[in-house]
């Protein structure tokens, strides 16, 4: 199967399934080892106009934080550099906050993605990102 149809798959998961776990379950798997698509796209360019993703992003990162119970700490929180893959509309990424993996995708087209914050070995934060909200999902 062909990157775009995995994407396809995984954007017409993220729109309709509720769980999130699957649709983590299917980008981990189909895309985390795939040297193809890890290869694909460029950081973002850094400029005077924040990408919508960002506080998207942010926002589900502080939200994890307190229900993990801790307090968010900006110095914390390591360099954010989106994976533009501007062909799909698609940007993903990965950063360190508060010493822990938070992992996210986001379809720049439909304006939705996920992220997933490990507050544990065994415990993940997940939530859905949108331009009008957000709404978080714990798992595992």
């Amino acid at each position: 199967m062909s990157i775009e149809d995995k994407l396809g798959n995984l954007k017409m998961k993220v729109v309709v399934l509720n769980d999130l776990s699957p649709i983590w379950d299917y980008f981990m798997d189909e895309f985390s080892e795939n040297d193809e698509f890890l290869k694909m796209g460029a950081p973002l360019a850094e400029t005077d106009e924040i990408h919508p993703v960002v506080p998207l992003v942010a926002r589900a990162a502080a939200a994890a934080i307190f229900a993990s119970g801790e307090a968010p700490d900006e110095d914390k929180v390591g360099r954010f550099i989106p994976i533009h893959l501007p062909e799909y509309r698609f940007i993903h990424g990965a950063t360190m906050v508060h010493g822990r993996m938070l992992m996210y995708f986001y379809f720049e087209d439909l304006e939705v993605g996920m992220t997933a914050f490990n507050v544990t070995g065994d415990q993940v934060i997940m939530s859905r990102i949108t331009k009008r909200g957000e709404r978080r999902d714990l798992h595992r």
